[in-house]
């Protein structure tokens, strides 16, 4: 497909990726980051595209760079949270880092499952990665999350 017959697509699709991303978000600044960040996908990929259904292809590569976003949003929300719960004051109050240290003191293979749950995988692809299975992926996490709130309790 020559450049000037996708970006016809692109152009003509436009609205319907802008109102897909305004469906998913709501605020009007993430929704237009949303769309951006799509469409310089979808001109870096330009070349996989093979005249197949468009509207389908950029959609769902819109549909996982919200679902990626979504995913990395709900870890930040979540170190934030444990962080502000074990925050005292300036002189007793944990960070990242020190969530990363006590992290890297757990037994190797419960550390290398919690820190792919952190960064948004999901059981199965643990599982899949570490070819074990998802109970073993789900005790492993459990354990480490046990351990790290023994761990955090002692920084209060």
């Amino acid at each position: 497909m020559t450049r000037e017959k996708f970006d016809h697509l692109l152009i003509m699709h436009y609205a319907t990726l802008s109102h897909i991303a305004h469906t998913h978000i709501a605020q009007n600044e993430d929704a237009q980051d949303l769309l951006q960040d799509t469409l310089l996908l979808l001109l870096e990929q330009s070349g996989k595209y093979n005249d197949a259904n468009f509207c389908g292809w950029s959609y769902t590569l819109l549909h996982n760079l919200y679902r990626n976003r979504t995913r990395r949003c709900k870890i930040i929300d979540n170190v934030e949270n444990l962080a502000q719960y074990y925050y005292y004051n300036e002189e007793n109050s944990i960070g990242n880092k020190d969530i990363e240290g006590l992290i890297n003191q757990l037994s190797t293979p419960n550390a290398i499952a919690i820190k792919m749950y952190i960064n948004g995988y999901q059981y199965d692809e643990i599982a899949t990665q570490l070819n074990i299975s998802i109970g073993t992926v789900k005790s492993r996490i459990a354990r480490a999350r046990t351990q790290l709130k023994v761990w955090l309790k002692e920084y209060r």
